[in-house]
């Protein structure tokens, strides 16, 4: 028998082996461990394909879209709260909505394409006919 490494305690412990199971209560029943099956599937994809879906997940044009929305909601608040004393001024802050809205729309619809694009390729690949893009 080893000695127990604590030294205030005075207790003597073997140690790497396990203790005696205690005395069990009836109607005891062990827990059970159960381990649900996986399908594990692989696929061949193209690099062009890879690239598609991976660009639908982190799309700058959505970040842009993002921005110039919040720019055009800046702008109108300020146009419709905020007296404007020069007309160039005025000019100026319709003009600056009218683009960053304009800019906002093209990021939005080339972000919204973008996703839909990865969606479909990777629908292609769980169907298991991917389609070769050349590039």
């Amino acid at each position: 028998m080893a000695e127990s490494l604590c030294g205030s305690c005075n207790m003597s412990s073997n140690i790497g082996t396990l203790p005696e199971p205690a005395e069990q209560p009836t109607g005891y029943n062990p827990p059970t461990l159960l381990v649900p099956s996986r399908r594990f599937v692989i696929h061949q994809i193209s690099e062009a394909e890879l690239d598609t879906i991976a660009a639908s997940g982190s799309s700058l044009e959505l970040t842009l879209f993002g921005i110039c929305a919040g720019a055009v909601v800046s702008l109108f608040i300020t146009i419709t709260t905020v007296s404007i004393p020069s007309p160039r001024a005025f000019a100026a802050y319709v003009s600056s909505t009218i683009i960053t809205a304009l800019a906002a729309m093209f990021f939005g619809w080339r972000g919204i394409g973008a996703h839909v694009a990865g969606l479909k390729k990777l629908a292609e690949i769980r169907r298991g006919n991917p389609t070769t893009v050349k590039p």
